[in-house]
C-alpha cells in the first residue's frame, strides 16, 4: 500500500515541479519585461500563466523519460539531498537548454535554473521521503 500512495506523490510532485520548471523558464528568458501601461496590467498575469502553462507541459513532455529515471535511481538508493536534486535540475535544465540555441541570449541559463526550479519543488514534494517505502523505520532500542 505503501508503493501505491508513493506512485501517487511522485506524480504529483512531477506535475507541480513541471509547472514551476515553466513558470522559471518563462520568467528568466526576458519574455516578459515590467514596462507596460496600467490599463493593460492585468492582461500581464493571464498570459504569464498562460506561456508557465505551455512551458511546463513542453517541459514535461520532453523531459519525462529522464526524470522518471532520475527518480527510479533516487528511490532506489534513498537518495534525499535538496542539493543532489538541485544539482542534476541543474545539470538536465542545462542539457535541454542546448537544444534552444537558436532562442534568447540566456537559453542555457534559464533551462538550468528551470531545472533547479523544477528539481527543488519535487524535493518538497515528494524527494524528502525517496526511499522511504523501502522497509520500516527501525527504532533506536532495536540497534543496541
Amino acid at each position: 500500500m505503501a508503493l501505491f500512495i508513493r506512485f501517487f506523490v511522485i506524480i504529483f510532485g512531477l506535475f507541480l515541479g513541471s509547472i514551476a520548471a515553466g513558470a522559471t523558464f518563462i520568467a528568466t528568458t526576458n519574455g516578459f519585461t515590467a514596462d507596460i501601461d496600467p490599463p493593460h496590467s492585468y492582461l500581464f498575469f493571464w498570459v504569464f500563466l498562460w506561456g508557465a502553462l505551455t512551458w511546463s507541459t513542453l517541459i514535461m513532455i520532453w523531459s519525462f523519460i529522464p526524470a522518471c529515471i532520475a527518480i527510479l535511481i533516487a528511490e532506489m538508493f534513498a537518495i534525499r539531498s535538496a542539493l543532489v536534486y538541485a544539482v542534476f535540475g541543474a545539470i538536465g535544465g542545462a542539457i535541454y537548454g542546448l537544444g534552444f540555441l537558436y532562442g534568447s541570449d540566456n537559453v542555457i541559463q534559464s533551462s538550468a535554473a528551470a531545472g533547479i526550479a523544477g528539481a527543488l519543488v519535487y524535493w518538497l514534494v515528494a524527494g524528502r521521503n525517496a526511499g522511504a517505502w523501502h522497509s520500516p523505520p527501525t527504532k533506536v532500542s532495536d540497534t543496541i
